[in-house]
């Protein structure tokens, strides 16, 4: 009985510490002024790049100048680099995974990213997946600890030792 207690006192208190992230439900990856075709005329609208996280697809959204959406397709052109946004979520998955966070705790250490990875299906980083390279490096910044890839879909660690030749877990 006293094991059983201590179980649930220790579930709740790591519940309690566990860092939850949270991620808006789509991000602008790149916008800019553009011409844009509303109702057969021209005119100075917005383009933007945008990645829906809930549906797992990359969108071109096209707006008129007054900020109406005019056309929404899929962006069949899904590597678009990672938006600033996307990266610092990278990072704080990399940071709140216990197993590479032992890694992290080097005085010093280092994260950088934004590489996005897409693999062919049925790879974790197929279709539907957004998933973005971190590295760890030593303080230096030159000697690469690991190199993480991970899902701001499933807001999931996908790999913690990525390597071209093959994905391997520390």
């Amino acid at each position: 009985m006293r094991f059983a207690l201590c179980l649930v006192v220790f579930t709740l208190f790591a519940q309690d510490n566990v860092q939850k992230i949270e991620r808006p439900s789509e991000a602008v990856l790149r916008s800019w002024s553009d011409w844009v075709d509303v109702n057969g005329t021209h005119e100075m609208g917005r383009i933007e790049y945008v990645f829906d996280y809930d549906r797992g697809i990359p969108l071109e959204r096209q707006y008129s100048e007054s900020g109406l959406l005019v056309r929404e397709s899929i962006h069949e052109r899904h590597e678009i680099r990672a938006s600033s946004l996307e990266i610092t979520l990278a990072k704080d998955l990399v940071r709140s995974d216990s197993e590479l966070a032992r890694f992290l705790d080097e005085e010093g250490r280092v994260l950088d990213g934004g590489f996005i990875l897409n693999e062919k299906d049925p790879a974790p980083c197929g279709p539907g997946s957004r998933c973005i390279h971190v590295v760890a490096f030593d303080d230096d910044e030159t000697h690469p600890v690991f190199q993480a890839v991970v899902d701001l879909v499933s807001m999931r660690v996908i790999y913690r030792n990525y390597t071209r030749n093959g994905k391997v877990q520390p």
